[in-house]
């Protein structure tokens, strides 16, 4: 469950999305749900960010512990903790080896999910904004019932 959410934040923050650049207080229309579910299912996009977070993967696998664990002994007054200054994250988890080969297959199958997804929204947006006027009506109409 949390590699999809992770994958998610990573597509929304890497991908880059012009048509959601508007103003703060404008909710997304049809069409940006649109450029996005079609972005989210393009195989290039798809291959693009499979490159990105696998070449992240790599490089955050062969990360230096050291500092890190020196840096928590020292925070938690606990001098105990002894760590090769070499050793990588690959070598605390060598499973993790075959995490590039799982994002290569996954990220393309977990975008095609999330533009289904985004492909439900939009149609369900007309819906969402007809409730949302009825709730805003029933909101005014109870407050001046009350006064």
């Amino acid at each position: 469950m949390r590699f999809p959410i992770f994958l998610g934040a990573c597509v929304l923050i890497a991908a880059p999305v012009p048509a959601f650049a508007q103003d703060g207080g404008s909710a997304p229309d049809e069409g940006d749900l649109s450029v996005l579910t079609e972005r989210l299912a393009d195989p290039a996009t798809q291959s693009q960010m499979t490159n990105l977070l696998t070449a992240v993967t790599q490089v955050l696998l062969d990360v230096k512990v050291a500092p890190l664990a020196q840096a928590v002994a020292e925070a938690s007054g606990d001098d105990s903790i002894v760590i090769d200054p070499d050793q990588t994250l690959r070598d605390l988890a060598p499973e993790a080896d075959q995490l590039p080969d799982t994002l290569e297959r996954e990220i393309p199958r977990a975008m095609d999910q999330m533009a289904g997804m985004a492909g439900a929204m939009e149609a369900m947006l007309p819906a969402l904004r007809e409730m949302a006027l009825k709730f805003e009506r029933a909101i005014e109409d109870s407050a001046l019932s009350r006064r």
